[in-house]
Formats: C-alpha cells, structure tokens, sequence
C-alpha cells in the first residue's frame, strides 16, 4: 500500500531543504517500509569526493541536494536511518515487521565482491546508492513549510538514496540496507534502550572510520597509527585505535584546537596542530615515535597537501592510507623513487572496508562496553530543525547530528 510520510526534499539548485508530505509508493519485491527514530547527517563526503572526485567538503546529504552528484533530483536523501519495519514487500523472508534495524549502504549481494564479504566492493555501488535509483510519481500534500512551492503538483521524486532515503518519517528501504538488531542487544546498563540517535550513528561515517582502523590497518602491540583530520570519521578511528587494538601511539592532527581537544578525550596520546607547518609536523611525528615514524596513517581530509605530509610521516614499510579523494582536477605528487625509497605503501579504502551486517552490530557491543565512546559524541536535532544543523555542522562545532522523530 502507499503511505504518506513527513520529508525533507531537496529540489536543488542551491535551495535549502523543504518540509513536504509525501506519498511513497507500493513496497517492491526487495523493500521494507521503515518507519523511521532518528537518521543522521553523514559530515564529511569522504565516499562521494572518493568515487566520484567532487570539488566540495559539504556533507554527503548537502552534495545530492546541490545538484552535485548523480542522484536524480527532487529527492528525500539521508543515509544514516534507524527505526521499526512495519511493512514487508512480496518475497521478503528475512525480515518481518517489528524488526528493529540501522541502516546501512546498499549491495547487491550477488557479485564477486559480495560472495566474498566485500560489501564495499559491489559492482553496483554507484547505481544501487548514488545514482537515485527508485524514482516514481508522487503527490506532494500542501506543507506548512514557507518553503514548499510544489502544492499538489504530481513530480517525480528519487526515494531511494544510499538504499533507504531517510529524511522522512517513513522510508521504502532495500532490503540489504537493513541490519536488523537483537533487542537484548539495545539495552544501556541502566536497563534503558540505546537512544535511536546513537543507533543511527553507526551506519556511515563512524563506521568508516573504526573500520579502517580494525579491518584495515589491524595495529599490532608497539605499533603507531596517525589519523589526519579529526571530525566524526577520524574521532571515530582514534576511539577504535585507542580502545580496540594494540596500538600505542595513537597521534591526531587537524588545524582546528577544539577538535584537537575531544581527539585527546578520544585517547589521542598526542594532538598536533598542523597550522605550525609541515614540517613541524613531521619533526613532532618523529620525536613521538622514537624517530621511527607512523606504522599506520589514515587521511580523512582530502587535501592533497595534508596527503604528501601523511605519506612523509611513514616509516619503512608503514602504510598510508586514503578514505578522502581530493578534490577534482588535483592529484598527489608522489615520485616512484619516494615510494621506492621509503618502502612505504599508500591505499584507498571505501567505508571501512566493512560488512554492515557483521560490522554494526559488533561495533553497538564495544559501544555498549564504553569501548567506542565516540558515539556519545552525537547532538540531537529535532527533525524539523535540519537547516539549523547543517548550519551548526558547517561551523565544525558539531561531531556528529542526528535528527529525531517524532
């Protein structure tokens, strides 16, 4: 059956989010209709500029609604849901209504990638998460939003971003999207459920970034491990390093001193700020490493300058590591004879390189041990407050905003 659900819509062209009623469609084959708890704004774009090279920091959801990636517009976008199955498509036997689930990317679960346990990997990345995929007629109701100029227009709207498209009350989401939770596993100490926002913080950027941590660069004891660019994908992995592997020396960069501060309150064992140079940089690197250098570096920036300082900061042997594409038409000058002499190896990943169905549930258990403390770093929005947050988030105030339902 249809159903009408309260959304944020992006039409576009530089305009902001506008609150409308919308009417999904009937539920497809490989569907559930979620109703959503609370969805996050994924900060940092580091996938997208990754995949598709675009020449902006904006988050994610901003990028799709500027027009700046391939996602058909009108669109609902959000890509971090958590909330209750209440209805299930024809077919569907894995999940069934009551189901409590977070929401992840989309895969196709058929691919080489995906027999393997390569989530990230799948063949239709692109086409199943970016590319607006399930787009059909809809009716807008009239809004009380000042904002809503499409009255009761049929349009066609994409209400399938990242598989779930999530800034809405209610969500048709791909089946593979969801990781469905054990309710035994949702309770705080106190006996309370985990707030909804939490949950929905797990599905994207710190995934990413415990995930590079953990499936990636695997710190053994002795070993050290640089984030560069401390927002929620880097916090994210100095939590990971910091709490969930053998890693001693645990070092932040960024040029912002407040960030630097909640990477410390992370377990950063040093915080550098960048804006004393490169070199001094290097030079602190160094000295913290006993002269040896980092075993493991993770760029979260997308800067092709923070990038040739991270890969300078190496030891032998060490590994740099790239979660941020820089911007387009800007490349990393690195010379073979570097990469020779060094016996330093430099790689991309995308989203941690994890599997969401084994990958989130794990990661609420360490958060649940106060293991992976980054999530409490989370700010809730009430979701009519959207504009406000990506305004909060654009200052670097904000960790991690999540948008609550009612």
């Amino acid at each position: 059956m249809s159903q009408e659900t309260t959304s944020w819509v992006s039409h576009g062209n530089g305009t902001r989010f506008a609150l409308q009623e919308v009417k999904l469609g009937p539920l497809k084959a490989d569907e559930v209709r979620v109703k959503l708890k609370a969805t996050g704004i994924c900060h940092t774009g580091l996938l997208l500029k990754l995949l598709l090279r675009i020449d902006t920091n904006l988050v994610v959801d901003i990028l799709a609604a500027d027009g700046d990636l391939p996602a058909q517009l009108p669109a609902i976008l959000g890509h971090e849901g958590a909330g209750e199955i209440v209805e299930v498509g024809p077919g569907v036997s894995n999940l069934q209504e009551g189901d409590r689930v977070v929401l992840s990317f989309a895969s196709c679960s058929s691919c080489h990638s995906c027999l393997s346990g390569v989530p990230t990997a799948c063949s239709e990345f692109l086409a199943l998460n970016l590319m607006g995929t399930r787009t059909e007629n809809v009716h807008t109701i009239p809004s009380t939003s000042a904002e809503d100029q499409q009255g009761n227009e049929a349009i066609s709207l994409t209400t399938k971003f990242f598989g779930q498209s999530t800034f809405a009350t209610f969500a048709n989401v791909n089946v593979r999207s969801c990781v469905k939770l054990n309710p035994k596993s949702m309770k705080l100490a106190s006996g309370d459920d985990v707030p909804w926002a939490r949950l929905a913080s797990l599905g994207c950027g710190f995934m990413t970034g415990s995930g590079t941590v953990l499936n990636v660069c695997k710190p053994g004891p002795g070993s050290s491990i640089g984030v560069f660019g401390v927002g929620a994908v880097g916090l994210a992995a100095i939590a990971a390093a910091r709490n969930l592997s053998a890693a001693s020396s645990i070092i932040a960069v960024d040029i912002s001193q407040p960030k630097l501060d909640v990477a410390a309150s992370m377990g950063a064992t040093l915080c550098f700020n960048s804006r004393q140079g490169n070199d001094a940089c290097i030079q602190a690197i160094k000295d913290a490493t006993g002269g040896r250098g980092l075993d493991f570096a993770i760029d979260t920036t997308g800067n092709v300058n923070v990038i040739g300082t991270m890969l300078r900061c190496l030891t032998a042997y060490g590994t740099g590591i790239q979660i941020a594409g820089p911007s387009s038409g800007k490349n990393v000058e690195v010379h073979p004879s570097f990469m020779v002499n060094a016996a330093v190896t430099y790689r991309g990943i995308i989203m941690g390189a994890a599997n969401p169905q084994l990958y989130i549930p794990a990661l609420l258990d360490y958060y649940l041990q106060g293991r992976f403390p980054v999530v409490d770093l989370v700010k809730e929005y009430h979701y009519r407050d959207l504009n406000v947050a990506i305004e909060e988030m654009k200052t670097g105030s904000v960790v991690k905003a999540v948008l609550v339902w009612d």
